[in-house]
């Protein structure tokens, strides 16, 4: 099942910004593609197809993103974007990012929290104390 991807604005000023735009392009398609988990099942032609680039960029731009990058904000994997798994590939910080909250996000998540968390006052009671 595919889920959705959070893509934050701090992406423009990340190392992948730096790269060729059909890099850039192949990656954001593999974000789209991606599961959940940040697993995109596929193999190079498929994500050729889904991003409309020709075979050859594509497989170039995945050579790319599956380099060491010594510029990545995120150490993990020494920087790779993503690793070539049995299936397809996985998007290395793809978990983090969508388990990310900004502050934002995380009081208007302590919000609905507490709103759920309120007590209910049945119908029934109502109807009662109006009688």
């Amino acid at each position: 099942m595919r889920g959705f991807v959070k893509l934050y604005g701090t992406v423009l000023e990340s190392s992948l910004w730096d790269e060729d735009p059909l890099v850039r392009l192949t990656f954001l398609t593999m974000l789209v593609m991606a599961d959940v988990d940040g697993f995109v099942e596929a193999v190079d032609t498929g994500v050729a197809r889904r991003a409309n680039l020709p075979v050859e960029d594509v497989i170039e731009a995945l050579r790319k993103l599956e380099e060491p990058d010594e510029r990545s904000k995120n150490p993990a994997e020494d920087g790779k974007r993503i690793i070539r798994v049995e299936r397809g590939w996985k998007i290395t910080n793809y978990k983090w990012y969508r388990e990310f909250r900004t502050e934002e996000q995380q009081l208007a998540a302590d919000r609905q929290r507490r709103h759920r968390s309120k007590p209910r006052v049945a119908e029934s009671e109502v109807d009662e104390s109006a009688s």
